[in-house]
């Protein structure tokens, strides 16, 4: 048996999931968690690996995901990857050498981000050293390679999923070097960002909103506005030109309309309720000149005029059929 498993979670990923297994098989054992994927993602997967379960999730890999994960690994040692996500020889060797030498129960490896073919979300380095620039608190939250005993998935939230229990100094934080960074290939246009960010935002909005997390108007407009200087000034996507400017300006959009979407929660405001508000005010504005529906002269089967069913906006066929 090889020293870790690498565990996919899947979804739909025919065009992606071969490059992913071809990445890692022979090297690791592989074990594929699916989320009940209508192609041909499992066919393929099989190929590979008899180590295949299914568990459905909510939108994203909550709890039951990687508690699935977990309990069908079959190493003491896990990596969590999506299947746009390639390792390099060099990470893998890494990867292999921290578990015999014993020091280490997690490694975080930097992110490459590829997007539309340029690399974006370049992650911040310290200075001389190469190595990741960020908060030991954080850095709890992103470790996707560790010991199994290392996860705590009762914390689990979208973005905010592989949370570690292990304190700071049991973490190895690789240097940022291409061979030994994480590969991301994102695999998103426009039209692909924007379905991403609505229905993960819907999901971060009402975690975050169960969590005790209010907005006001002035709030909503910074924490979008730093996003979006976060990940252009600081994260350095002017350097990945058009391509990093878009992606800076969508993950600042996905922030605002996270917010926006907390906002409509704490002030009780539903596509039902603004229906029938809007209901209410056609009533109360022009009720009074409203005439008796039309009788339009259209046969029944018996030969009497039947009333007309009239569509109302957002219906896709008329009332009654």
């Amino acid at each position: 048996m090889h020293d870790y498993t690498v565990v996919f979670g899947t979804y739909n990923e025919e065009r992606r999931i071969e490059y992913a297994l071809r990445n890692v098989f022979g090297k690791a054992e592989i074990v594929i968690v699916d989320n009940f994927s209508s192609d041909r993602t499992l066919e393929i997967a099989a190929r590979y690996t008899d180590r295949i379960f299914q568990q459905k999730n909510i939108g994203y890999w909550d709890r039951s995901t990687y508690e699935c994960m977990l309990a069908n690994t079959p190493t003491d040692w896990m990596l969590i990857r999506g299947c746009g996500e390639m390792i390099p020889q060099r990470l893998h060797d890494t990867f292999v050498h921290t578990i015999q030498q014993g020091r280490y129960r997690a490694v975080l490896p930097a992110r490459k981000s590829i997007s539309n073919g340029v690399w974006t979300h370049r992650p911040r380095t310290y200075p001389f050293t190469n190595q990741q620039r960020i908060s030991p608190h954080a850095i709890r939250y992103c470790a996707p390679f560790a010991h199994k005993d290392a996860f705590d998935f009762s914390q689990t939230r979208i973005h905010h999923e592989t949370v570690l229990n292990i304190p700071y100094e049991q973490i190895y934080i690789l240097p940022v070097e291409d061979d030994l960074m994480i590969w991301q290939f994102r695999d998103y246009d426009a039209e692909a960002s924007v379905r991403a960010m609505n229905a993960y935002g819907s999901i971060e909005a009402r975690e975050r909103f169960s969590d005790g997390e209010r907005v006001r108007p002035s709030r909503i407009l910074w924490r979008s506005f730093r996003r979006f200087l976060a990940e252009y000034l600081t994260g350095q996507g002017y350097r990945s030109g058009m391509i990093g400017f878009c992606n800076s300006m969508w993950l600042a959009q996905m922030e605002f309309n996270t917010l926006l979407k907390i906002w409509e929660q704490q002030e009780g405001v539903t596509l039902a309720h603004v229906r029938e508000l809007h209901r209410q005010l056609k009533e109360e504005i022009f009720g009074g000149t409203f005439v008796e529906s039309p009788v339009l002269e259209t046969p029944s089967a018996g030969g009497e005029p039947v009333a007309a069913a009239i569509a109302l906006p957002g219906e896709q066929y008329p009332r009654g059929t």
